[in-house]
C-alpha cells in the first residue's frame, strides 16, 4: 500500500473512534511505525510500504483506539518545538507547561549565570528546553523515579544539553545545601486524590499515578516545595510552579505565608490560571 492510503485509512479509523485531532495523530502514528518524518507522508504520498511495516502501523492504530496515548505508542512528543522521548514512566509533556518555561525565561536577566533546580523533572522537558534556550544556565533536574531520570538524561543527549543539564535521582531537593539555587521550577503532581477517577481514561489508565496525585487537595507537593525553597533559594531567588484548575488562591496564600513576595499568576492559552511565581527575599 502507498503511504497516502495508509494515512487516510488511519485518519478515518481514528475519527470513527472519536479521537480528536485524528489527522495529526494518524500522521504521527504512521511516521513512527514506518520510520519516516511526518513531512514525508505528504511529500512522498505514493511511496510503497511493505507488509511488515503496515502490520506495525495497524498495531499502533489498534493501541490508540483502545485508549493508549499516541505519544507512548510512538515514544516521542514535541514540546517547545523540540522532540522528547517519553514512556510510561513519565508524564507526557503538555502545551500548557510551555507557559512555565516562558515564565522562567522572563525572570532570568540576560547573560546571567543562574542555577535552576527543576524539581520532579520527569521527561526533563522543562530543564532541557531551558538548556537549549539559555546555554549560560546551570540546570539540575531531580526526580524520585530513577526510571524518569533515565528518560530525562536521554532527552538531554537528544537535544544537546549535556553540558548544562544534570539529572539526579533523589526525593525532590533533599540533597542540596542552603542558598544553592537562584531559581526552583516545578510541574509537580497537583491533582486531588478524589479527582483521579474522573480523569480521562487515557490519563488515569496509562500515565504514572506518582506524577499526577497531590494529596487530598492536590497541594501537598506544592507545600513541600515552597517550604524547601525557603532554605534553598538565594536572596531574591524565584520559585515558579505549575498548578491545577481552581488552586490559584490557595497557592498564593501558601507562598505568602512562607515569606514570598511579588507573587504573580499567569493564565494559559485557555484563560485558566496555570503558573505562579514568587520571589524569596
Amino acid at each position: 500500500m502507498e503511504i497516502r492510503e495508509l494515512y487516510m485509512r488511519g485518519k478515518k479509523l481514528l475519527s470513527y473512534a472519536d479521537i480528536e485531532s485524528a489527522d495529526i495523530e494518524a500522521s504521527s502514528l504512521l511516521a513512527g511505525s514506518i520510520g519516516v518524518d511526518k513531512l514525508s507522508i505528504f511529500t512522498e504520498p505514493h511511496k510503497e510500504v511493505n507488509d511488515g511495516l503496515i502490520e506495525k502501523y495497524n498495531d499502533f492504530l489498534n493501541r490508540r483506539i483502545s485508549g493508549e496515548p499516541y505519544s507512548y505508542i510512538t515514544g516521542s512528543r514535541e514540546f517547545y518545538s523540540l522532540e522528547f522521548n517519553v514512556n510510561k514512566e513519565v508524564l507526557i509533556p503538555r502545551p500548557e507547561t510551555e507557559l512555565l518555561v516562558e515564565t522562567v525565561l522572563d525572570k532570568i536577566p540576560a547573560n546571567t549565570a543562574f542555577t535552576v533546580f527543576d524539581a520532579g523533572t520527569g521527561s526533563g522537558c522543562i530543564g532541557v528546553t531551558l538548556g537549549t534556550l539559555r546555554e549560560d544556565l546551570i540546570i539540575i533536574g531531580t526526580d524520585i523515579s530513577n526510571a524518569a531520570i533515565k528518560v530525562a538524561k536521554s532527552n538531554s543527549r537528544l537535544n544537546g544539553t549535556e553540558s548544562s543539564c544534570t539529572f539526579i535521582n533523589c526525593n525532590y531537593l533533599t540533597v542540596f545545601k542552603s542558598g544553592s539555587a537562584d531559581m526552583i521550577v516545578s510541574n509537580p503532581p497537583y491533582i486531588p486524590n478524589d479527582d483521579f477517577d474522573g480523569l480521562q481514561s487515557e490519563v488515569k489508565n496509562h500515565e504514572p499515578k506518582l506524577a499526577l496525585l497531590g494529596g487530598i487537595d492536590g497541594l501537598d507537593h506544592i507545600r513541600r516545595l515552597t517550604q524547601a525553597a525557603r532554605e534553598l533559594l538565594k536572596s531574591e531567588g524565584w520559585l515558579i510552579l505549575e498548578f491545577g484548575i481552581g488552586q490559584s488562591e490557595e497557592i498564593k496564600e501558601i507562598l505568602t505565608l512562607n515569606g514570598f513576595s511579588g507573587i504573580e499568576i499567569k493564565k494559559d492559552l485557555n484563560g485558566i490560571d496555570r503558573v505562579v511565581s514568587g520571589q524569596w527575599k
